[in-house]
């Protein structure tokens, strides 16, 4: 077996200063809005949606953007809300049983 060398990796090599599609956007970036639904942990049809049904597309000189920090209160303010709970579906057959 051949003995271990060391290898000398720059900062530049491991986070290069343009970001890239896969870089989680910043807080204050402004996205196009193809870009925030890409970035968005659902189909980006279904992205789209959400984003202007919660009035987060914002028109800028004919183009449609989207504040990440924006979105990123809106998804915490929605998963601290109770009324954007559901209960899992139950199966037909299956009772709910209340634990106490």
């Amino acid at each position: 077996m051949a003995p271990a060398t060391a290898c000398a990796v720059t900062s530049e090599a491991v986070f290069p200063s343009t970001p890239t599609p896969y870089d989680p956007p910043h807080q204050t970036s402004v996205l196009s809005m193809s870009r925030a639904a890409q970035a968005l942990p659902w189909r980006e049809a279904d992205a789209r949606a959400w984003l202007r049904r919660q009035g987060l597309v914002h028109r800028v000189d004919g183009r449609d953007v989207v504040i990440w920090g924006d979105v990123l209160d809106k998804v915490r303010q929605d998963s601290r809300s109770a009324d954007g709970w559901k209960p899992a579906r139950i199966p037909k057959g299956m009772s709910r049983v209340r634990i106490d």
